[in-house]
């Protein structure tokens, strides 16, 4: 088992003061990532973080694709997202998942993502065509990251885990197939871990489930919704921990992070 680490970082899914915030975590290095998504923010994160991750290069960020909002009009027009899926705000088709990829970068000014994560892939809706959904993602991905786009791809799921929709091991096998060979990208998963979320926590004490078996493979563990209290009671969560195992290709350790979209 790869030994633990703690660090921080910065969410981005409700802050307000957002590049000010982001300002302040780039002035440590054990504070220099930020976690946002196109839909953030009511669509503005990405345009708040972009002059900040300008002037600090060592900044690292993951965004996500799933949610089209506020983009939605844009890709329907490019013909990379049907109306009906628009309407029903979600998708991880592979065509939407290289546009949105490439929107990304657009409005982070960054030639390549650090992560990008695969928005709560559960809102797929039909469990028997989520493999092959995620497989046809992940080989995008796959050629993002051979093409110096991003580094690394991961899920940010919400409860993908905890209703049995996605296993460590069925991710790892398919992003295997994806990339033709097991030194694929798929380096993080991102999932809610606080007092209120803590069957996940309890099956990694336990030595199982989905926080060990990633750590086991020396994959980033992002957990989210730590403050799921203190969210309750309208207060906003700045700069949470963060854990990493030393297996890491990348050297790089994995966020504790404010909540992100639910769907």
């Amino acid at each position: 088992m790869p030994v633990v680490t703690a660090s921080l970082a910065l969410g981005t899914y409700r802050l307000r003061e957002v590049a000010a915030a982001a300002r302040r975590a780039a002035a440590c290095p054990e504070t220099a990532w930020v976690d946002t998504a196109p839909n953030y923010l009511a669509g503005r994160a990405h345009r708040l973080l972009a002059p900040v991750l300008a002037d600090h290069p060592g900044l690292q960020v993951s965004t996500k694709v799933g949610f089209p909002m506020p983009g939605a009009a844009a890709a329907v027009a490019a013909g990379v997202l049907p109306p009906e899926d628009a309407e029903r705000g979600h998708s991880l088709a592979a065509g939407y998942v290289r546009w949105q990829v490439e929107r990304n970068r657009v409005a982070l000014g960054r030639a390549c993502l650090d992560t990008v994560f695969l928005h709560n892939p559960e809102r797929t809706g039909d469990r028997a065509v989520l493999p092959i959904v995620l497989r046809e993602a992940f080989a995008v991905l796959e050629q993002a990251a051979a093409a110096g786009l991003l580094s690394t791809y991961g899920i940010a799921t919400w409860s993908g885990f905890t209703e049995g929709l996605i296993t460590v091991e069925e991710l790892d096998r398919l992003a295997t197939e994806a990339a033709g060979s097991p030194d694929h990208r798929l380096r993080a998963v991102q999932l809610p871990v606080s007092l209120v979320e803590a069957d996940v926590l309890e099956l990694a004490l336990d030595g199982r489930g989905p926080i060990r078996e990633s750590a086991e493979r020396g994959w980033q563990v992002f957990a989210s919704a730590p403050c799921t209290a203190v969210n309750s009671c309208r207060q906003r969560p700045t700069i949470l921990p963060r854990c990493c195992g030393r297996g890491c290709p990348s050297r790089r350790p994995a966020c504790w992070l404010p909540p992100h979209a639910q769907g």
